[in-house]
């Protein structure tokens, strides 16, 4: 079997596949969970460290990544929210071409779901997350009722102790 050298080509990747699966379903019930918590907060954060382009192919079909995967899971709750509730997706990616490809599938996903636009703010970095994760967690409210969801998920680029210390201490 030839490997295939397409990152971004999930058509013989059934790892991937699975882990786009398992995170549709844990991020639903996590916005589950916070949606029906009182004592919540109305801003939730969620970061994803390895954002990459947003989404994949699969032979012809596009496949979402995992930052349409959070974006199509709160189109898909954002009448049932709770009212005021403002969710903060911090995308990190490194590579250039990547995040230039991350801001337009991103911005196209939310152009076509504008029901969206006031429920979640997007903040890109285009950095090594090694590198921007302080800025993250600066604006980031370190405390028991702002709901957080972490996305760590490196392909090449590993984050440091350090950085995932930093996340923990959260």
């Amino acid at each position: 079997m030839i490997k295939n050298k397409n990152l971004w080509d999930v058509s013989n990747k059934p790892s991937t596949k699975t882990k786009l699966e398992i995170l549709e379903k844990v991020f639903d019930i996590w916005l589950t969970i916070w949606n029906k918590q009182s004592w919540v907060s109305c801003e939730w954060y969620v970061v994803d460290l390895f954002a990459g382009r947003g989404k994949y192919i699969d032979g012809v079909n596009e496949v979402k990544g995992s930052p349409l995967v959070f974006l199509q899971k709160v189109s898909e709750k954002v009448n049932k929210l709770k009212q005021g509730v403002k969710i903060r997706l911090f995308l990190v990616e490194e590579k250039k071409s990547n995040f230039d490809a991350l801001q337009k599938n991103v911005e196209q996903f939310i152009k076509s779901s504008p029901q969206i636009k006031n429920k979640v703010e997007v903040i890109f970095f285009q950095n090594d997350c090694n590198i921007i994760i302080e800025d993250i967690l600066s604006q980031i409210i370190n405390d028991n009722k702002h709901p957080l969801f972490v996305l760590i998920d490196p392909a090449g680029l590993q984050p440091k102790n350090d950085t995932i210390k930093r996340i923990v201490e959260l």
